[in-house]
């Protein structure tokens, strides 16, 4: 996503990112481009799908292991991990 001029797209494409997750702690590409200060928003496709398939694989993995450490959390062998005991 960048400004039609290509001119300080950084700055362009944080303030939409964060009003968006600080309205309900999620961002979406509508609220990045209902957020975004200017009326003329470029997408680049290609950009945009490489960019979803590395957060779809990041999302995964933090899910396994997320998955994993409640196992081991749970699992009975006397000791309890000392980063999820309260």
């Amino acid at each position: 996503m960048h400004t039609p001029s290509r001119r300080a797209d950084r700055q362009a494409v944080r303030a939409p990112l964060v009003l968006s997750a600080s309205q309900d702690g999620q961002v979406s590409l509508i609220e990045i481009i209902e957020n975004n200060p200017t009326e003329e928003v470029e997408v680049d496709g290609d950009r945009l799908e490489s960019a979803y398939r590395q957060l779809r694989r990041l999302q995964t993995s933090l899910q396994d292991l997320s998955e994993k450490a409640v196992v081991q959390n749970l699992a009975p062998s006397g000791r309890k991990n000392p980063c999820f005991s309260r």
